[in-house]
């Protein structure tokens, strides 16, 4: 449980925006390149490390959705 409170900790220090359920007072705008991004946690050799994984771009079918577009 510790080190899952950790992960969840250090993810938030580290998310310099409020997105969703995540706010912050000190960042409270959105950042369009936080969106582009998964912070990633891993337990390696005992110490969780942090990563900046960028996210793949979605199929073109589910993109269009997410924006709005009417496909057929």
């Amino acid at each position: 449980m510790l080190d899952i409170s950790e992960a969840v900790a250090r993810a938030a220090l580290e998310r310099t925006e409020s997105r969703g359920g995540h706010t912050r007072e000190d960042h409270p705008k959105t950042e369009a390149e936080w969106g582009k991004v998964n912070l990633v946690m891993r337990l390696r050799d005992g110490e969780i490390t942090l990563e900046h994984v960028p996210l793949e771009q979605p199929p073109a079918e589910l993109k269009a959705l997410l924006d709005g577009e009417a496909t057929h």
